[in-house]
Formats: C-alpha cells, sequence, structure tokens
C-alpha cells in the first residue's frame, strides 16, 4: 500500500511520463529510434535503466532502434558535486576531501545510479569512489512500481504478450532492486575475482570492503584501460582504430570477441556465478588481449541446472539437436523427480502402469522440440558456416528459449543464460563484425571438453551423502510426524493429478496414447 508521499510521487511521476509520450509522439522532428532514445533519457531514473537493457535485446527491438538506446550507455548528465558530497557524508559519516589523501570532484564517470571519482587512499592507492546519486532509491521504487504497472495493462494485448513484457518487466525490477545495494555489489565483485584465480588474463577491480556501504563503493582505479562502449564508438567513427589497437596494444578484437564469448560461457556453465550485466559499459579491455569487469550490481548463479544446460549448448555446437532436446527435458523431469520418487514408493503399481505411456510422451516431447530448434536453427546454421556473412543471433537464441520453454519447464537461470548470450553476441559483434557464436560454441568445448566439463560442474555440485546411520525422523514428534505424512499425501495427489492432466492432454492429440491408454 502507498503512503500518502508515496502517492503522490507516483502520480506525479505518472503524468510526467504521459506528458513526455505524447510530445514525442507527435513530434516529427525526430526519427522513431531517436524520439525512443529521448524518451528514457529525459525520463531518467529507472526507465534509463530500462532503456539501456532494451538496447541490448535485438530479440525485442528493431536493430535501429537498438542502436540509437546505445547511446544512453554514455550520455547521463553528470549532477553537481555538492549533491554527491551530502550522499556521501551521510553514507560515511565525514566529507570525502578529509577520508582521502586527495580526491577529484570532477567525475570520471556519470550513469543512471551514481557517479565514479577519482581519489587517494591515505595509504597512497589510488581508487575509484563510486557514490549514489541523491534520491536515487526513492525515485527507483517509484517508477519500478509504475514499470510492474504498465506491465500489467500491457500485458493483455497479445503484441505485448508475445514478448513476455511481463517477464522482462519482472526481471528488471528483482535486478534494479539488487544493483540499489553498493555493499552487496561490493560482495559480489570479491566473490567472482576468486573465481578468476585460475583466468590470470582476467581482470577485477580490488575493492576495499571496509569503505563499501549502500551508497558508496570504493575500489581500485585502473589505469590505460579501453572500455568496450568507448572503443565501438572510436570503431565508428574510424575504422583504422583497430589496427592501432592491435599495434600499440596488442589488442587483437577479432580474438576479444571470442574470448569474451568463451568466458561468459565458463563463468555460467563452470563457475556457476557469472556477471549477468555484460553490456560495453561494464567490460573493458586491457593491453596484451586482456579482459576486465565492471558494476557487479547485477550477478547470476546457476546450480545444478548447468549439466543439461551444457549439453543442450553441445548439442547446438555439433548440430545434433535430438541429444539437446532430450537434455531440454531433463529440466522437466528434474523438476517433478521429488513427486515423481513418492509415487513410485507409495503407489509402484499404479506408477509402473503408466511407465510405458511417459515413455511415450517423452518421445513425443522430445521429437518436437527437435523439429522446433530445427526450425529456428536451420537459418542460423547456414548463416554460421565458414565464410558466410555472420548476423546477430539474440533472436535465435530468445526463440530457441521461447519454444523450449512451451514444450518444458526452463529455469529462469536457464532463460537468463540465454539472455545473457544474446547480449554477449551483439557486442561481440560490434567489436568483430565476422564474429561466428557457433565458432565461439565450438571453441569453448576445445577448452573444456564435455566429458572434463562435466566433472568440473559436478565436482562443484558435490554434496555430502547423509549418514544413513542418522534416521531423518528420530527428532520429530509425533505430531509433526503425522503433519509430514500429511504433507506428502498433499503432494502425491497433485503428483497424480498432473500426471493425469499430462496423459490426457497427449491423448487426446495422439493416437499412440491412447491405444497404451486401451
Amino acid at each position: 500500500m502507498l503512503r500518502p508521499q508515496q502517492f503522490y510521487r507516483f502520480f506525479r511521476r505518472a503524468a510526467q511520463l504521459l506528458r513526455l509520450s505524447f510530445v514525442l509522439v507527435f513530434d516529427r522532428t525526430h526519427a522513431g529510434p531517436i524520439r525512443l532514445r529521448l524518451f528514457f533519457e529525459h525520463l531518467g531514473g529507472a526507465f534509463l535503466k530500462l532503456g539501456q537493457i532494451l538496447s541490448l535485446r535485438l530479440d525485442l527491438l528493431p536493430a535501429a532502434y537498438a542502436s540509437e538506446l546505445l547511446n544512453l550507455l554514455s550520455r547521463v548528465p553528470a549532477r553537481p558535486f555538492e549533491e554527491l558530497r551530502l550522499v556521501f557524508r551521510q553514507a560515511v559519516g565525514a566529507d570525502p576531501e578529509t577520508v582521502f589523501k586527495h580526491f577529484d570532484p570532477e567525475p570520471v564517470a556519470s550513469a543512471s545510479l551514481a557517479q565514479v571519482y577519482r581519489a587517494q587512499l591515505l595509504s597512497g592507492e589510488m581508487v575509484a569512489v563510486k557514490i549514489k546519486r541523491p534520491g536515487t532509491d526513492s525515485l527507483f521504487e517509484t517508477d519500478l512500481f509504475l514499470a510492474q504497472g504498465l506491465a500489467f495493462i500491457l500485458g493483455w494485448f497479445s503484441f505485448f504478450r508475445d514478448f513476455k513484457i511481463r517477464e522482462v518487466v519482472r526481471d528488471f525490477v528483482v535486478w534494479t532492486r539488487q544493483e540499489l545495494d553498493f555493499a552487496l555489489e561490493a560482495r559480489q565483485a570479491e566473490k567472482f575475482k576468486q573465481f578468476l584465480i585460475a583466468c590470470p588474463q582476467n581482470v577485477v577491480p580490488k575493492v576495499y570492503l571496509s569503505w563499501c556501504t549502500r551508497e558508496v563503493m570504493v575500489s581500485e582505479f585502473l589505469e590505460n584501460i579501453f572500455s568496450i562502449d568507448e572503443v565501438i564508438r572510436q570503431l565508428d567513427r574510424d575504422p583504422n582504430y583497430r589496427e592501432v589497437l592491435r599495434t600499440r596494444e596488442e589488442l587483437d578484437l577479432e580474438e576479444i570477441s571470442y574470448r569474451f564469448v568463451v568466458d561468459l560461457m565458463r563463468q555460467y556453465l563452470i563457475d556457476g556465478f557469472f556477471h549477468a550485466d555484460p553490456h560495453p559499459a561494464n567490460v573493458f579491455l586491457l593491453s596484451h588481449n586482456r579482459l576486465g569487469y565492471f558494476d557487479f550490481g547485477l550477478m547470476g548463479e546457476a546450480g545444478e541446472e548447468r549439466l543439461p544446460l551444457l549439453n543442450i549448448i553441445y548439442g547446438i555446437a555439433n548440430e545434433d539437436l535430438t541429444f539437446s532436446s532430450r537434455h531440454f527435458l531433463s529440466f522437466t523431469k528434474s523438476a517433478f523427480r521429488a513427486e515423481a520418487e513418492l509415487f513410485k514408493d507409495r503407489e509402484p503399481e499404479t506408477y509402473n502402469r503408466y511407465g510405458k505411456i511417459m515413455e511415450k510422451i517423452e518421445e513425443i516431447i522430445v521429437d518436437n522440440l527437435r523439429l522446433d530448434l530445427e526450425q529456428v536453427l536451420a537459418s542460423w546454421y547456414n548463416a554460421n558456416l565458414e565464410g558466410s556473412s555472420s548476423s546477430s543471433s539474440s533472436s535465435v537464441f530468445s526463440q530457441v528459449a521461447r519454444r523450449a520453454g512451451n514444450s518444458v519447464m526452463l529455469p529462469r537461470a536457464a532463460a537468463a543464460f540465454f539472455r545473457t548470450i544474446a547480449i554477449v553476441d551483439m557486442v561481440a559483434l560490434r567489436l568483430n563484425p565476422r564474429f561466428v557464436m557457433l565458432k565461439a560454441f565450438r571453441r569453448f568445448f576445445e577448452e573444456y571438453p564435455i566429458y572434463r566439463a562435466e566433472e568440473l560442474i559436478k565436482n562443484s555440485l558435490l554434496v555430502l551423502p547423509p549418514d544413513p546411520a542418522i534416521d531423518p525422523l528420530s527428532h520429530l514428534s509425533f505430531e509433526q510426524f503425522l503433519e509430514l505424512k500429511e504433507r506428502e499425501s498433499e503432494r502425491l495427489l497433485v503428483a497424480k493429478e498432473r500426471l493425469a492432466d499430462l496423459v490426457m492432454n497427449y491423448a487426446e492429440k495422439y493416437e499412440e496414447i491412447r491405444k497404451l491408454l486401451r
């Protein structure tokens, strides 16, 4: 329930959004892509962040619109330093000039959430001081509430329903709230850095945790770095810049484009802890083909779903879509594993009676999904042949996730992987117009052969088995034991109802299922 002050902020913000929408709809001095960029730019707040996210969603927007929205990554006007000084003082308890040996009031970067300043610790280290913009929390909360309301309304229209607008906004809300806490970001940066011990070519700035709060984050200031968004803009102005980087900095953008994608796959599939917002302003390059990351407010975690996903990508890389489809199906089987085991234990005869029917249904699901994937990926395979001109894979992998989600239960973390791949594909293509995603997949499996990758994932998921000498029910009272059995009975009933619904659904469509039921 909104309090009166929040209620006022909400309607004032909604009025601003409607007024700006009306002005830009009837603006004939700018093209459509520019008007969309101006919409997000003038609204600011969380809507600016949403525009930045949409700039990388070629599956949702035409290329001209997405390209124009990329300008939002570098078009955030700086706020006066005195406003940021007050935020720092309230967070740390002192002015930056007294905390640091030297503090430069001119920001080196300005983003939708914060501004970054250069400073020197009393101990001599040069640091980057990230300070949240004043009023950001209240503004973003208002915007997120408004965005959810708009998504709910737009979700009733088939055009937006096809793009899963509610799902996009829901993820945006969850992630943005995480990004508002710089202390959480600092901890995630340190955790991410631990995974990079085995990857010395990758760089993450050191974080000074003792100076980090919800509003302030202090990290190592890195010299002579090349932000990817700056590299892309420079390439647009001067195509020869590619050769300048190669000769002067020993930076091969073609090599970097593949290393970037393979590294994101490693983060997700092998480590299970990945950068979920690898847009061009959050990734940087250093001489000698080194790759680095900024901004760890948006990190993703993946668990046991990594194993089937590894095999799905392996099947796609080797053009074996039956193999991929079987592992897509394993997501659904994993989701119902506990209920299936309960069903098998409590009613083995009924479970076995349906066994052959379920095997046939699984065959049908795999065959249908394979046909769907072949339809989606056929042209993609052709475009990825050596010597062919490459195009973005964003829309392709969005379709893969959508088709699979219609057939099986696709975990959110798996959907996040395909979304991340879509982002890094677009970035890789801007660095290297000849980039081929299929080649990147195959390069990943050259570095991490399937048997080795499976071993690494299983070891990271390894959990000690329960001690057989310990009865897990021994600590329960009689009342708790009865409650547990009642819950098991309810789960069994749900499992039987789901099974019956599934069988009847397929029996209506397929004669072979009806035959088995007779």
